[in-house]
């Protein structure tokens, strides 16, 4: 659970599940202590990383975490567990009949012992000793349930991963909970082989089945990668760029960086030249040398992508996202330095968040020897 933590952090969720089925299930008192156990462990892995890393939790947990916040929408939620049960309702029609038929043959097929009658039919809440449920839930439902809410309260929200949350969080556990419910009731097998069959032509019938790609964009991209030194580009070609073995001004990440100056002061730096803004400003001195000494070959820019600017702060700000440009910003001298020499349209994938992207070339403006500004060719 630690390591999963540091591939992807809400694969910490993992130990969660642990702990609540250990609460739910076996024993209160070896589900707290579980959980402050993983508690401990993962507290003292960050302590590590971050002596490391100094800059890890703002990287990858308050920028991240504060640019998603900021394009997060409860009306994508629905939408999305709409789709999803469209593409496994076949397993959902077997996890129905699973259910009813439990509940007819456990419940009204079969009346309650005299003996369980005398017991309490859900909670045990005062022995710490035993679980808090006296009927015992299957883990791997159990898993699912805290998957859905998760993915429903928090990260199904998130306009950047259509489906992604979902199908990683929810679906190992509907698969083999599924499964599993088919494995004990034989007489079953055959109508639930067919409704599987139908829920695998669902998946695939999902899949996007168009992968062409108009070379020539690409082509004009390559090419003007290829006779350039210094480039600062778009995400969308930094494959390209990694071909090239050129340095990478831009990694997706970068402009997050900044956001991630409201973090606890506990977990800030006490060295003024080490904190998120200083840094920043570091990383936004750097850019701007660059293009107002026209040291940059070529600069890909697409319709999402901003350039580093210097940023002024009121003390009153609570949000990281309340900022403003300063006059000097790096737009302004990109404009004044640089010329838009073209406009190349790049295919992805067509596929909800694909499709095609504007990338703008953007080239220095030669500069006459008589005049100290550059003049526009």
């Amino acid at each position: 659970g630690i390591l999963a933590f540091f591939t992807k952090q809400y694969f910490i969720a993992s130990l969660g599940y642990v702990a609540l089925y250990l609460f739910l299930a076996e024993s209160k008192k070896h589900g707290v202590y579980f959980g402050l156990a993983a508690l401990a462990a993962l507290i003292v892995a960050l302590a590590l990383v971050c002596y490391l890393l100094p800059f890890y939790l703002q990287n990858t947990f308050f920028a991240v975490g504060l640019s998603a916040k900021s394009a997060s929408s409860d009306k994508i939620v629905i939408p999305q567990f709409g789709e999803y049960a469209n593409i496994y309702l076949p397993l959902l029609a077997i996890v129905v009949v699973a259910i009813v038929r439990n509940f007819y043959s456990g419940v009204i097929k079969k009346p309650l012992h005299r003996q369980d009658a005398q017991k309490p039919f859900f909670l045990n809440l005062a022995d710490l000793d035993k679980p808090l449920l006296l009927h015992k839930p299957n883990y791997i439902w159990v898993c699912f349930a805290c998957s859905v809410m998760i993915t429903a309260l928090v990260l199904g929200k998130n306009a950047g991963n259509h489906l992604t949350y979902l199908f990683q969080l929810i679906s190992p556990f509907l698969l083999v909970g599924t499964f599993a419910l088919i494995s004990g009731v034989p007489k079953w097998r055959w109508p639930f082989r067919v409704l599987v069959v139908f829920a695998l032509f669902n998946s695939y019938f999902m899949l996007p089945t168009d992968f062409s790609v108009d070379e020539a964009s690409w082509s004009i991209i390559r090419k003007e990668i290829a006779e350039a030194d210094e480039i600062y580009a778009s995400t969308l070609v930094l494959q390209e760029i990694l071909k090239k073995d050129a340095t990478v001004y831009e990694d997706g990440h970068t402009r997050y960086f900044v956001f991630s100056r409201n973090l606890p002061s506990w977990l800030g730096s006490t060295d003024q030249a080490h904190t998120v803004q200083e840094v920043w400003a570091r990383y936004v001195e750097l850019i701007q040398g660059k293009i107002r000494n026209q040291e940059f070959d070529l600069l890909l820019m697409d319709h999402w992508m901003n350039l580093p600017s210097s940023m002024n702060y009121s003390e009153n700000d609570t949000e990281a996202f309340s900022m403003k440009y300063s006059e000097n910003d790096t737009k302004a001298l990109l404009n004044k330095y640089y010329a838009q020499t073209g406009n190349v349209t790049l295919p992805l994938a067509k596929r909800l968040g694909g499709g095609n992207y504007q990338v703008r070339i953007w080239k220095p403006i030669p500069i006459t020897p008589d005049k100290d500004t550059p003049q526009p060719r």
